[in-house]
C-alpha cells in the first residue's frame, strides 16, 4: 500500500509540474499573441485613423531635389506639420547638410503619441535649438507666430470623421492640409509635398484653389508600392503594402 501511495504521489507530482509547464507556456504564449496584437493595433490604428504613410527615402531625395530653397538661404525656417517619424525632417537637414554657415530651424507637429516620442528622442534631445516639437498636436488648429520659408509635408490623403472625432468636423483630405500651409508661407515661401494623384478630389472649390496657386506637379507615380510603416520583409513573411497613386508636388507663394 504504502509503495503505491509512493506511486501515486510521484504521478501527481509529475502532473502538477507538466500541468505547471503547460500553463506557462500558454502564458507565454498569450503574452507574445497580445504584444503581436498591439503592435497590429497600433499599426492599423496608424493607417486607418491618422491615415499615416511613413515616406521612403527615395521619394524624400526625389522631392527635395526640387526645392529651390533649401540650398539657397543662409538661415531657412521650416515646418512639418505631419511630421511621423521625421523622414522629410532628416532629409532637410541631409540636403543642407554640406552647405557650410547656414542655419536651419524645423517646427514639427505629430497627432500619433508614439511618433512623437520618437521626434523627441531622434531629434529634439540631440538639438533642442535646431528642432522643435510644438505643443500644439493637431495642425489644423496650429496659428504660427512666423510664417515659414518652407513647409514639407506628406499630409494624410484622407482623415475620416467616423475615426477622428473630437479632432475634425469634417471628413478632411490632403488638399485641406495643402491650402491651411500655403497660408503659413512667407511671401516667396514654399511648400514641397506629397499628396494623391486626384488632389482636388472632384471639388470645384479645389479645383480652383490648385489652379489660382499653380500648383506644380514636380513627378507622378503610378502603382508604387508603398509599406505604411516602412517595415522590411521578414524571411518567411510579408509586410502589408499597398498600391498607390501620387504626385509630387510644389508650390511657391509669389514675392
Amino acid at each position: 500500500m504504502k509503495k503505491q501511495l509512493k506511486i501515486l504521489d510521484k504521478i501527481g507530482n509529475n502532473v502538477f509540474q507538466e500541468s505547471s509547464e503547460i500553463q506557462n507556456y500558454i502564458m507565454k504564449s498569450e503574452t507574445s499573441r497580445l504584444e503581436k496584437f498591439n503592435k497590429t493595433t497600433e499599426k492599423k490604428e496608424g493607417v486607418d485613423r491618422y491615415n499615416e504613410f511613413f515616406t521612403p527615402p527615395e521619394i524624400v531625395e526625389e522631392l527635395l531635389s526640387h526645392s529651390d530653397i533649401i540650398d539657397s538661404k543662409n538661415f531657412i525656417k521650416v515646418l512639418e506639420p505631419t511630421a511621423g517619424f521625421g523622414n522629410l525632417v532628416s532629409g532637410v537637414v541631409k540636403a543642407r547638410t554640406d552647405i557650410l554657415d547656414k542655419g536651419t530651424y524645423i517646427d514639427m507637429i505629430e497627432i500619433n503619441p508614439k511618433n512623437r516620442n520618437v521626434l523627441q528622442t531622434l531629434f529634439v534631445d540631440k538639438d533642442p535649438y535646431q528642432f522643435n516639437l510644438l505643443e500644439t498636436k493637431n495642425f489644423l488648429e496650429y496659428q504660427p507666430s512666423e510664417n515659414y520659408d518652407l513647409i514639407v509635408m506628406n499630409p494624410p490623403f484622407h482623415l475620416k470623421l467616423d475615426l477622428n472625432r473630437g479632432i475634425i468636423d469634417r471628413d478632411m483630405w490632403d488638399i485641406d492640409f495643402i491650402i491651411k500651409a500655403y497660408d503659413m508661407l512667407k511671401p516667396g515661401g514654399e511648400i514641397m509635398g506629397i499628396v494623391s494623384a486626384y488632389l482636388s478630389h472632384g471639388k470645384q472649390q479645389y479645383k480652383k484653389w490648385i489652379k489660382n496657386k499653380k500648383v506644380q506637379i514636380i513627378k507622378k507615380y503610378e502603382g508604387y508600392k508603398w509599406s505604411p510603416t516602412l517595415e522590411k520583409e521578414e524571411r518567411g513573411k510579408k509586410s502589408t503594402k499597398l498600391i498607390l497613386n501620387f504626385h509630387l508636388i510644389k508650390i511657391s507663394k509669389p514675392e
